[in-house]
Formats: C-alpha cells, structure tokens, sequence
C-alpha cells in the first residue's frame, strides 16, 4: 500500500491565543524604534556622503581666485605684507578682489595643488576704514622652503590680529590669513569647517533625539 503524507485537516488546529498584553506592547516599541531609526538614516546618510564629497574634493586639485587690490601693485613682492617673503605675484590687480571676486572668477583663477589662500589687512583710522586684500594658491605664492613661511595647515584654518596704530588714538590694523581648500575657496574664511560644523549638529541632534 504506498505511503500517503497525513492530510493537514487531519488533526485539530490549535486553539487560539491571544498575545499577551507586555508582548505587544515590546512589538510595537520595537517597531517605533525601527521607524525611528529609518527617518533618521534618510537625513544623515545625505549628510554623511556630503562630508564625504568635500573630504575627497580636498585631495584633488583646486581651483583657486589668484589677485590682489591695485594698493598692492608697487612692490609687491618685496614689501612685507602677509604670513612671509613671496615669490610671485597674483594674475591681476583689480579692486573688485577686495569684495566681488566672482567678477574676476574668469580672469583670476588659477590650479593649485594645496591650499588657496587669502590674507587682508584693515586699517582702521577712527572709524575711517581702507583695506587691501590678496588671495593666491599658497604654494604658488610663497617658499614653502623658506623658514620664515609657516607651513600649509592640515585643515582650513584662519588667523587674526589687531594691532594698535602708533602716534594715532582709537585707530587699529587688522589682518588676518586664511588657508581653505575646494575650489575658489578662498572667497569666504573656512566653508569645509562650517559645513563639518553643520554635519555633527544635525548627526547629534539626531542621536539624543532632539529633532
């Protein structure tokens, strides 16, 4: 006689149970958790792979605004302004490098292998306020083998200072230097920084639960 499989009717179904009440209540937290955590992966996967894109934009070559204000012009290689000596001069002088650089975006960008760079100096006379400015590539610009040229920074980095003017009451210089890398960075201070600032707000905010 051939083996015949047991027909599933053949035997009485289980009886019902229902689930307990602290089973449920552990299923439901469990799925709210797994909601929770899928919202938050769709804001910081974007803002993990924005970090990731400027971090290897920083190991690209650059493209950097290279000019500096007319005030500029007489001297400028051998005048003492910014971090240390120079070795060359930036690809035009035009007022607009003072503020509007994205005029001269055409005419006053060069490639950089390293950081760009912008230094500005404000004087300050009582209220009375005249500046001068030059952005360049800092490699291209400066001696990196001269002592007296501090070395490229590991990261945008800025510095400043204010100094008071001798024989002349409530007036000041200030300057300040600026490192960046990206392209045509050194129109603004530290754009990576702000948006790494940016990026760990919003993955912290996300982690403790405040958005």
């Amino acid at each position: 006689m051939p083996f015949r499989y047991p027909s599933p009717h053949s035997q009485p179904l289980p009886a019902y149970e229902p689930i307990p009440p602290y089973t449920y209540r552990r299923y439901a937290h469990a799925q709210s958790c797994r909601k929770s955590w899928n919202r938050k992966m769709l804001v910081l996967l974007p803002a993990f792979l924005l970090l990731f894109d400027q971090t290897e934009a920083q190991t690209m070559q650059s493209k950097c605004y290279s000019c500096a204000t007319p005030n500029l012009k007489n001297n400028f290689l051998t005048t003492e302004r910014g971090p240390g000596p120079k070795i060359a001069e930036p690809r035009i002088y035009d007022s607009y490098c003072g503020g509007d650089t994205w005029i001269l975006k055409e005419r006053a960008t060069v490639n950089c292998d390293g950081y760009c760079f912008k230094w500005t100096q404000t004087l300050n006379n009582s209220g009375t306020f005249s500046s001068m400015t030059f952005r360049g590539c800092y490699r291209q610009m400066f001696d990196l083998n001269n002592q007296n040229v501090p070395r490229e920074p590991t990261h945008s980095f800025c510095t400043f200072s204010e100094k008071p003017v001798p024989c002349l009451s409530d007036s000041s210089v200030v300057e300040s230097s600026c490192w960046c890398q990206g392209d045509h960075c050194n129109v603004t201070t530290t754009p990576t920084l702000n948006l790494f600032i940016l990026i760990v707000t919003l993955i912290t905010s996300f982690y403790f639960g405040k958005l």
